[in-house]
């Protein structure tokens, strides 16, 4: 069995997190602080991995110091899932595996990512789609979690399952 890999965007980590005027995301699903907790923790108990992107955390930073609660609080739980990434401390897959994208060997998604722009997807999102296309191509089943339907659709399609005995 193919091992399975959560992509956290940044739509669903605002929702997690419970940040103010970020509490819910409309899009291909419609999720809410109750209802993302509810899937995470259903893909965690389903054997799912998680990944964070950098770009992720980062965006996420951005609002919560932007945002009107309490930053101190939602700042220390997002400090929280970041150690916790950064650790690979289960369900989350260490950290530095998604730092692959800045290696200079690996620089064509950054080539690319004015035509992306163009279409009007952040370089985030593009951080998002190499990190998903990268797990892909080494045998991983990877969702994209996200509100984001442009984002969604660069999740990397999946390949069919077939029985021994029909090959």
């Amino acid at each position: 069995m193919k091992p399975k890999l959560l992509i956290l965007d940044t739509s669903v980590l605002c929702v997690y997190l419970n940040i103010p005027g970020k509490e819910t995301c409309d899009g291909e699903i419609q999720l809410t602080h109750e209802s993302a907790i509810a899937i995470i923790q259903e893909k965690q108990q389903a054997g799912w991995q998680f990944v964070l992107p950098v770009a992720c955390a980062i965006e996420t930073g951005n609002h919560i110091s932007q945002c009107g609660g309490n930053r101190y609080d939602l700042a220390t739980q997002l400090v929280g899932l970041i150690k916790q990434a950064i650790a690979g401390e289960s369900p989350w897959i260490v950290f530095s595996d998604n730092l692959d994208i800045w290696n200079p060997t690996n620089l064509a998604w950054l080539e690319d990512w004015a035509a992306h722009a163009a279409a009007e997807l952040s370089i985030a999102d593009r951080t998002i789609a190499f990190i998903a296309d990268d797990y892909s191509q080494k045998g991983w089943e990877v969702e994209i979690f996200t509100c984001d339907e442009q984002l969604k659709a660069y999740q990397p399609e999946q390949p069919k399952y077939t029985p021994r005995r029909r090959q």
